[in-house]
């Protein structure tokens, strides 16, 4: 069985205990030992605080990537007939000398290699394959020079160590959240653990934890609560009280959505 596999599994086994009945899951969780060993102490602390972290480093990679100038950073791929610039946001530096075609819907503004080389195969057909190549060459110089000038800009802000860091945090995450899964502990704290590394490794978005990804595990996270301890129930308390406001805005919401459409039903 591969590594995919495993975590497959270990998925599956973990939902399907969330999806379980909270009278069940109160009822195993009252027969959990309640002293968690230290070291799924320590691993759950690291995978919570390094949450506003990836937070943090993410928002220094977005601003120093907003601090370059708007060809080198991000942003659309195409210039349309009507000179607006627009698709898919893409990461290649912009060519500021494209300009709106006079035949066609667009040009590319921000031509990729896989585009580079995919205009050339069809050039062949139109214009030969001697001349296809010739310029083909010629447009590898440029998205090659062009990658050498955007590359000093990402270096006057910063951005490549930045984005090392950020993808370092991320890693560090995602091996505590990898040791927690695998770890031998059977304790309510566990549980609780890998019923959240569960939704996180199903996610896979590194960060804090979403309540919103945990939404069909919360009934089991609070039918775990009265038999946890340290760092971990008060972290499940948190998200109690978040699910249990939300829950309260949502009826909330839905009562003056009802009272309204009443009062258009009653006068009209």
């Amino acid at each position: 069985m591969s590594a995919q596999d495993h975590d497959t599994t270990r998925r599956a086994v973990v939902a399907g205990l969330a999806a379980a009945p909270v009278a069940g899951v109160a009822s195993f969780a009252s027969a959990i030992p309640l002293s968690p060993p230290a070291d799924l102490d320590a691993l759950w602390a690291e995978f919570v605080a390094l949450g506003p972290k990836i937070l943090d480093a993410r928002s220094q990679v977005a601003a120093a990537t907003q601090a370059m100038p708007a060809w080198a950073k991000p942003g659309s791929k195409y210039i349309t007939r009507d000179g607006v610039y627009d698709g898919e946001i893409v990461g290649e530096p912009m060519d500021v000398t494209v300009t709106p075609p006079e035949v066609g819907s667009f040009s590319i503004v921000r031509m990729s290699l896989a585009d580079a080389t995919r205009e050339y195969k069809f050039a062949q057909n139109w214009v030969g394959a001697t001349r296809a190549k010739k310029d083909y060459v010629a447009e590898l110089r440029r998205l090659a020079r062009l990658r050498m000038l955007q590359r000093v800009e990402m270096q006057k802000v910063g951005l490549p160590e930045l984005e090392r860091s950020r993808e370092a945090l991320i890693c560090r995450q995602y091996d505590a959240a990898n040791a927690i899964f695998v770890i031998e502990d059977h304790s309510a704290n566990a549980v609780a653990a890998k019923i959240i590394i569960a939704a996180f490794y199903d996610w896979m978005d590194p960060g804090p934890i979403d309540l919103d990804v945990l939404e069909n595990f919360t009934p089991a996270l609070i039918a775990l609560l009265p038999g946890l301890t340290g760092q971990i129930a008060v972290d499940v308390a948190e998200l109690r009280a978040k699910w249990e406001g939300q829950a309260t805005r949502t009826a909330r919401a839905a009562g003056e959505s009802l009272a309204v459409s009443s009062s258009v039903l009653m006068f009209g």
